[in-house]
């Protein structure tokens, strides 16, 4: 009795090929998502941080604009010393001592463009970073009075004195996180501060 001869087992040369083939289009095809997932994420990193800094400096700002104008005695103060559309500087007596001279009584605000910064200063000390990657134009401040009528942007001391509400605009721009692409991400925060302390 004659026994058929068993081809040995294995892949033709034409399945190794067509194997490596698609398999080479399946790990491409996962290299251009993982990158696309890995760009999204950066990107609403970026994003993320650059809201979370542009909220907490509105907030900081509310809060010590709010408080302008306090004066612990009860006595008459004007709560803006500077009001720019650019540059704003508070007061308030804090522990009724009758001056506005201890410290964080008198705070400023203001647009570095040497530093691409909105800049904060207590007192007399040197103004410190805030909040960086402000360009120019990005932090601007209006002024309304009693009636809700914007004044002008840069007040004298009669103007300063009927100031009730302080509108902040606010806008961050962060280069793209992700190399190859230029467009940056750019973030706007608003705020609107009644001063609780103005004269009626």
């Amino acid at each position: 009795m004659i026994q058929g001869i068993r081809e040995p087992g294995g892949f033709s040369l034409a399945e190794v090929l067509v194997s490596t083939f698609f398999l080479s289009l399946f790990a491409a095809m996962l290299f251009q998502f993982n990158r696309a997932v890995l760009s999204s994420v950066r990107l609403q990193e970026t994003c993320g941080e650059a809201q979370e800094t542009a909220r907490v400096a509105i907030d900081v700002m509310t809060r010590e604009l709010r408080s302008s104008g306090y004066s612990g005695r009860g006595l008459p103060l004007v709560g803006l010393r500077i009001a720019t559309s650019e540059h704003v500087e508070l007061q308030a007596d804090l522990n009724g001592d009758g001056d506005t001279d201890d410290a964080n009584e008198v705070v400023g605000y203001a647009y570095d463009a040497e530093r691409a910064a909105l800049v904060r200063s207590t007192g007399n000390a040197p103004p410190q970073p805030m909040l960086d990657h402000v360009p120019d134009g990005g932090f601007l401040l209006h002024y309304r009075d009693g009636n809700n009528l914007q004044l002008p942007d840069d007040l004298d001391a009669a103007a300063r004195a009927r100031v009730h509400q302080v509108e902040i605009s606010l806008r961050v721009v962060y280069p793209n996180p992700n190399p190859g692409q230029s467009a940056p991400v750019i973030v706007r925060q608003h705020g609107v501060v009644q001063l609780r302390n103005a004269a009626p």
